[in-house]
């Protein structure tokens, strides 16, 4: 088996080691490599997409009887008429061997020393690979620039998960002060709509426990939970409303029963710090929290704090509208994004798209023009990423998030664990 250089001290990053075995100059000479990619490297966006740019086709051997069929019409034809294509067999399998590969494949790649083999300990020999593993592929660069500064020898267990949520999720749990603190770090968190590996989250929750901060939060379920944080968040926007509505007039307001609350925690947060104010508004307007009733946007002593109420009239939702609108402007992506970027800017433009055919059509004429502009930037923005990034999306790995239905099958069955009777000798596995 043909290795790799030494990765983790690669200038270029942790991609640049691997596509040296797949230059447009290899890509003349030879016909056939076979890659063993347990850790689903290789289908990571930009290394596929520079894959495909140099010339090599990737065929996944996960089924015999498929591989067999495509490699015979699709490429061993095309052999045969002197046609040059080069192809990339990867096997994804982390029992996989090279024995159960066709044994005409093998030897040919073997006799032009095109079996390679790449993995996530050799990207990372300083972290614990297991914790790497569960990690998106996206988060490698920062990691990989990380661990090139970073100056020890290999870490423990618990040391490379403190190492990954200090320098891939920028939370270190010993600044995390007060309730302020805490609640940016997860409204950062969950605007973004991140998905942590469940290790980090109980890492995560063991070190805040510490000291006994925090005992009455619910954090096991608001920090790994995004939809469990913002019904705590909205149990509690009401409460701060009443306060801020009352600050100026002689009204009492009494502050609710703990029992009212699904959530247990402190009844009283922190929404107006300027650290944490920045995120409701934004949660606000693309809907993810709910406005309140009884109240309209000009008893509201600050400006920010208008979209969390609904009033008495339709001003609260064309308000909303228009600063979507302008969200929407800003924000569009470009071609070169990777495709979660367009999947959460679709879930703003979806909410802009409710609110403009619920106002009416005068309330909808003022800003018609630009509505009309937007739509035609994004479709073209769109289609030129569809173009550039769409065909590549079907060989993507399902090891972390699928990214098309067919993924959702393999997702499943990488992450189904056999518990119960049965599972440990062989038997039938039980959820």
């Amino acid at each position: 088996m043909n290795r790799s250089p030494e990765i983790a001290k690669h200038p270029g990053g942790w991609r640049a080691p691997i596509l040296e075995y797949f230059t447009p100059e290899i890509a003349k000479v030879v016909r056939l490599t076979i890659v063993m990619d347990p850790d689903h490297l290789l289908t990571e966006q930009e290394i596929l997409a520079e894959l495909i740019e140099r010339g090599f086709e990737l065929v996944p051997f996960d089924d015999h009887v498929a591989f067999r069929f495509a490699y015979e019409s699709r490429y061993r034809q095309a052999w045969d008429r002197g046609e040059e294509t080069n192809l990339v067999v990867v096997l994804r399998s982390a029992s996989g061997n090279l024995d159960s590969l066709p044994y005409d494949l093998l030897e040919q790649a073997k006799r032009q020393e095109r079996c390679l083999s790449f993995s996530v300990g050799e990207l990372f020999p300083k972290l614990v690979p297991n914790v790497v593993l569960d990690l998106d592929r996206s988060c490698f660069d920062t990691l990989f620039e990380a661990q090139a500064q970073e100056d020890s020898d290999r870490l423990g267990v618990d040391a490379t998960k403190d190492f990954v949520l200090r320098h891939v999720f920028e939370i270190a749990p010993e600044l995390i002060k007060n309730d302020a603190n805490l609640m940016q770090v997860l409204l950062k968190r969950h605007y973004r709509g991140l998905s942590f590996p469940e290790q980090l989250d109980r890492r995560f929750i063991r070190l805040l426990k510490k000291g006994n901060r925090w005992k009455d939060w619910p954090l096991q379920e608001i920090i790994p939970h995004r939809a469990a944080f913002l019904s705590f968040l909205d149990e509690r926007w009401p409460s701060f409303v009443r306060q801020k509505a009352s600050a100026n007039s002689d009204q009492v307001v009494e502050p609710p029963l703990a029992d009212e609350y699904q959530y247990p925690g402190p009844q009283e947060l922190p929404f107006g710090h300027d650290d944490v104010k920045v995120y409701i508004d934004n949660l606000f307007q693309e809907g993810y929290l709910n406005p309140i009733d009884g109240y309209s946007a000009d008893q509201m002593p600050e400006e920010w704090m208008r979209v969390g109420v609904r009033g008495q009239d339709r001003d609260d939702r064309f308000y909303r509208f228009e600063r979507l609108l302008r969200r929407l402007e800003d924000e569009c992506p470009g071609e070169d994004v990777d495709h979660h970027e367009w999947v959460q800017y679709a879930q703003t433009w979806a909410e802009w798209t409710a609110l403009r055919w619920q106002l009416s059509e005068q309330e909808r004429s003022a800003e018609s023009e630009n509505c009309e502009i937007l739509h035609d930037r994004i479709e073209d923005e769109f289609s030129k990423w569809m173009k550039k990034k769409y065909a590549a999306l079907h060989n993507l790995s399902s090891f972390n998030r699928p990214a098309m239905v067919h993924h959702i099958a393999h997702h499943i069955g990488h992450r189904f664990v056999p518990t119960g009777e049965g599972a440990a000798d062989g038997g039938p596995p039980k959820k």
